[in-house]
């Protein structure tokens, strides 16, 4: 396993959060979701650490140590809760992702997420295990845990508006990915995002759509950005039309419907006419 600079910089992060307290923690760990092409860590078989999944176990960790409200976990995975199902569900995951692809060798073909033993190919190729097998079983076994650790944290008023926050502030980074996307794919200088869009994924960067460039932020493709850029601008217009105290989610919003529009993402038009 290699660990990269830009892990060694959310080594040291997560510690600092951890200084100062389970809000700085999950503060962290949710920016660090913009950062959708990174990778803190190669792991063996060919997946990738990103620093949102890092930045979770060290809020995880304050919320465990220093998180003096923090009710029972265990209540949020009892049988009948959405935890429950959504356990049933990663279960099923880790299952099916590592059985599959080998019950099913060569038996049709597939855009494969990740690398795998014919190499990195945009091109259809036939059914083999990937390292998208493991990276995706561990963002899922993480996406139940995350769910758990913020249903205990979020036991407050106080802690659900700190959340509206958190989500505005991904918001705007969300908008400065982009930003800067656009801008270093207009001036040929792309390369000054290499070190935060370092995964070993098949990034669809630099991509164009009818003589549009398409639209990816901080993450690997256009779907993704846009499938992130639509739950932000959900949420951001849904505070406004509240007359929310954050008024900014206005100008938020619609920065964010215009980076939508633009995005050439069929994801974010069909999630825009389903709305």
């Amino acid at each position: 396993m290699s660990v990269e600079p830009i892990g060694i910089l959310s080594i040291i992060a997560g510690v600092v959060a951890i200084l100062f307290g389970p809000y700085a923690s999950i503060g962290l760990f949710v920016c660090a979701t913009v950062l959708g092409s990174a990778s803190v860590a190669s792991l063996p078989g060919g997946g990738n650490l990103s620093p949102a999944h890092l930045l979770l176990m060290y809020a995880i960790f304050a919320l465990l140590v220093f998180d003096r409200k923090r009710p029972n976990w265990i209540n949020y995975v009892a049988f009948p809760r959405p935890g429950f199902w959504l356990g049933i569900l990663v279960l099923y995951g880790f299952v099916s992702a590592y059985y599959f692809p080998r019950l099913f060798s060569g038996t049709t073909y597939i855009n494969a997420i990740g690398s795998t033993e014919y190499g990195p190919n945009v091109s259809l190729v036939p059914l083999v295990p990937t390292s998208g097998n493991i990276t995706q079983s561990a963002y899922l076994l993480a996406d139940f845990v995350c769910f758990v650790a913020v249903s205990a944290f979020l036991c407050t008023k106080e802690r659900l508006d700190y959340a509206c926050r958190l989500i505005v502030a991904f918001s705007v980074l969300d908008i400065i990915g982009a930003i800067a996307d656009i801008a270093t794919g207009l001036t040929g200088t792309s390369f000054l995002l290499e070190p935060i869009r370092n995964a070993t994924y098949q990034l669809h960067v630099d991509e164009t759509a009818g003589g549009l460039r398409r639209i990816t932020g901080l993450f690997v493709e256009a779907s993704s950005f846009s499938y992130v850029t639509i739950g932000c601008f959900s949420f951001n217009f849904y505070l406004w039309l509240s007359n929310h105290q954050l008024k900014i989610c206005g100008l938020i919003s619609l920065v964010l419907f215009i980076l939508l529009l633009l995005s050439t993402s069929s994801t974010a038009r069909f999630l825009k006419r389903s709305q």
